[in-house]
């Protein structure tokens, strides 16, 4: 690999993870609907993104009913919530192409992690997650160097 091609993609993370930042951070300070529509959007990404790799036929499918799910989730009552998040992961289940338990397990996971992570904004405060959201930005701009 030449030198100038090692580094070549470097611009575009950095501008990439800023712009994550920017965005990120706009939407933790605004809150509200901005903030939970952000959070159900991000969620429905990483399911796709997780059935895609799991080879799902239905990755498309599967992201967009982890978006309204979650967003359902965020209005519902409580006791909803099991079933909303066992019927997720029965139906990733059902459409992976491979280790269908594991993409159930990540569906869940990313469901419940989206979950907490708007009653975080709620409970701790704007200050908290803004310290988070760039954690992982700078986490995964560094991941480059790594």
């Amino acid at each position: 690999m030449s030198p100038s091609g090692r580094w070549s993609d470097l611009a575009p993370r950095v501008l990439s993870g800023l712009a994550m930042a920017v965005l990120g951070i706009g939407a933790v300070w605004a809150g509200g609907w901005v903030f939970d529509g952000l959070i159900c959007a991000v969620a429905g990404l990483m399911i796709w993104e997780a059935a895609r790799m799991f080879q799902s036929a239905g990755a498309v499918p599967l992201g967009v009913a982890g978006a309204v799910g979650l967003a359902v989730a965020l209005v519902a009552p409580d006791a909803v919530l099991i079933g909303l998040f066992a019927a997720m992961a029965g139906a990733a289940a059902l459409l992976a192409g491979r280790d269908r338990a594991l993409l159930a397990v990540f569906a869940v996971w990313i469901m419940l992690g989206s979950y907490a992570t708007v009653h975080l904004r709620g409970e701790a405060g704007a200050g908290w997650l803004v310290w988070l959201v760039l954690v992982v930005v700078v986490s995964d701009v560094a991941g480059y160097f790594a």
